[in-house]
């Protein structure tokens, strides 16, 4: 049993109230501080059937009763918590239920009217089934799962319950029957007005402890979910916030704050409505504006204060901005993003680069220095959070790859060489070996050959500077070599007529061979190797040729075997056939 209020002592039952009022449970044959009616125990009034006995043509039961000071035994005190009511049935037994709902509010109400339910009323016993065993005419708890904060004026007290298909037998509680007012309204909790309004009032009654609030209070918190920079609040336009706070007691006060900025300075609101309770509505927002709850317990004159929350004004925040992340000095390039029907973009450069766009995309001419584009979009809701992107300084191309062409060349014979194209390159430098002529800016050249054999050498470049060089080495032929050793297919010894095989190796710079045969040969004419059928005895020759020299021949001399022709005589045998 808990005992009278105010007492210092109950600073130490925190812990064991709050394990207690988790629980939630109904209890029989206890005593309670304040009860109603004051002057009589006794059930004078009758049993009150709903909303717990009402039999089985129904399954849902509501009543709201109204509770005013001076109905109590003693008049209770303002500011407290009521932890446990009392209900006294009329009836012995066991009873189950579905959905039970108990709840509590203060009011100002000084009698009942049939009509509109009693809003506002704060849930403090709710499970999903319980099993409730009475005594006839004796006071059953029940320990409140939520503490409720009774502020001394009227109480009002509401007890439903929806079980499907109705109850069957259940338990009546006792009434008392008040003089001059209505203590009760009845129906079913599904209808939005109660059935009928009368003076019997059940009995009831409640301990409490102290509300009082003291040191630190703990902090409240701000439930709206963030606002997303892409659906801001129009410029002028208004939000409702709200907050959650965990204090219970006395002394406990809210107000809201506001500021520029997440860091402040703030101050308290001076515009909207409820700027001194849980649910604010901000008066008009014209800016991006921070907001927070300041909790203050005045018993200790601390404050404490809900993480801030931003209320974003105006346009919707651009895309995420487009374009290279790097640079070089002088680089062109466009940024853009998604454009906004009905909308305009400020753009700004980092220092130094030149451009200039009101839509959604702008091209820019780099300067030397990095640093943050930005954009803002305008509408007629006002303007939006900026989007940035860094750009950060780039770097000169990487080295051009194999150069292609060929490696042996004549004097003023045009060649082409060329580079695959290198990421980022605005040009190309080539650098000819001396005497040479030919000119480019692209990753191809076109050359003419002096007589000097030397590197072509190409680089790529941007803004940033040119690459790290790669080069060929190309030779001039001003001479080509002797073939060298023809080499045959025979030992030695050939035959008219027969094929046979000759081949060298091959000349530097020489783009063609001219073979001689003595008379009667034949065969190919023109390749490293051929393949000639044998005549008469001589010389085989070979010469290498390119457009700008001839090399000296070589020679191999071929005996050929004259032919040898085949005698026959015929005589007739000396013996008969």
């Amino acid at each position: 049993m808990q005992t009278k209020l105010l007492r210092p002592l109950f600073s130490l039952l925190g812990g064991f109230l709050a394990l207690i009022l988790a629980l939630g449970s109904f209890s029989s044959l206890q005593a309670q501080t304040y009860y109603f009616p004051g002057s009589n125990y006794s059930y004078t009034g009758g049993n009150n059937s709903w909303p717990f006995n009402a039999g089985a043509s129904s399954g849902s039961y509501m009543c709201q009763w109204l509770y005013l000071p001076g109905d109590f035994n003693s008049t209770p005190p303002g500011n407290v918590f009521i932890t446990t009511i009392y209900i006294k049935p009329g009836s012995t037994g066991s009873y189950s239920y579905t959905n039970m709902l108990l709840k509590l509010g203060n009011t100002s109400l000084t009698t009942l009217t049939s009509g509109t339910w009693n809003s506002g009323l704060t849930t403090v016993y709710n499970p999903s089934s319980v099993t409730i065993s009475t005594t006839n005419n004796s006071w059953l708890s029940i320990t409140l799962s939520t503490p409720f904060l009774y502020t001394g004026g009227g109480l009002l007290f509401e007890a439903s319950h929806q079980n499907s298909g109705g109850i069957g037998t259940g338990f009546t509680i006792n009434q008392y029957s008040v003089s001059g007012r209505n203590g009760r309204m009845y129906g079913v909790p599904t209808s939005t007005s109660s059935s009928g309004a009368d003076n019997a009032t059940a009995l009831f009654g409640f301990d409490c402890i102290p509300a009082a609030c003291s040191g630190m209070p703990s902090a409240g918190t701000i439930t709206n979910a963030a606002m997303n920079t892409a659906t801001p609040l129009c410029a002028g336009g208004t939000m409702t916030l709200t907050g959650n706070s965990t204090n219970l007691g006395n002394g406990i006060t809210y107000m809201w704050q506001s500021a520029s900025s997440s860091t402040g300075p703030f101050s308290n609101v001076t515009n909207g409505s409820g700027s001194g309770t849980l649910s604010y509505t901000t008066g008009a927002v014209f800016s991006n504006t921070w907001y927070r709850l300041a909790i203050t317990c005045t018993n200790s004159s601390l404050t404490s204060y809900s993480a801030p929350y931003q209320v974003i004004t105006g346009s919707a925040q651009p895309s995420a901005i487009s374009g290279n992340p790097t640079f070089c000095p002088g680089d062109i390039s466009t940024y853009s993003v998604s454009n906004v029907p009905g909308s305009t973009y400020t753009w700004t450069l980092p220092a130094g680069w030149t451009g200039s766009s009101s839509n959604s995309s702008i091209t820019v001419t780099a300067g030397s220095s990095p640093g943050t584009i930005s954009v803002l979009a305008n509408s007629s809701c006002g303007t939006s959070i900026a989007r940035t992107k860094s750009i950060a300084a780039g770097g000169v191309p990487a080295t051009p790859g194999a150069i292609s062409g060929a490696q042996l060349v004549c004097k003023n014979a045009s060649m082409t060489y060329s580079v695959a194209p290198v990421a980022g390159a605005l040009s190309y430098q080539w650098t000819l070996p001396s005497g040479w002529s030919g000119s480019s800016t692209t990753n191809s050249i076109t050359i003419m050959p002096d007589t000097n054999s030397g590197n072509i050498m190409v680089r790529a470049i941007n803004n940033c500077g040119l690459s790290q060089p790669n080069s060929r080495a190309i030779t001039v032929i001003n001479s080509l070599s002797s073939p060298g050793t023809i080499i045959s297919s025979s030992s030695g010894s050939y035959c008219g007529g027969k094929i046979y095989s000759f081949r060298i190796n091959s000349v530097p710079g020489a783009t063609s061979y001219v073979w001689n045969y003595p008379s009667g040969w034949s065969g190919t004419n023109s390749d490293t190797a051929v393949q000639v059928y044998a005549g008469n005895s001589g010389q085989v020759t070979v010469t290498a040729y390119a457009s700008c020299a001839t090399s000296p021949s070589s020679s191999l001399s071929i005996t050929v075997q004259p032919a040898v022709t085949p005698s026959l005589s015929i005589a007739p045998s000396s013996s008969p056939v």
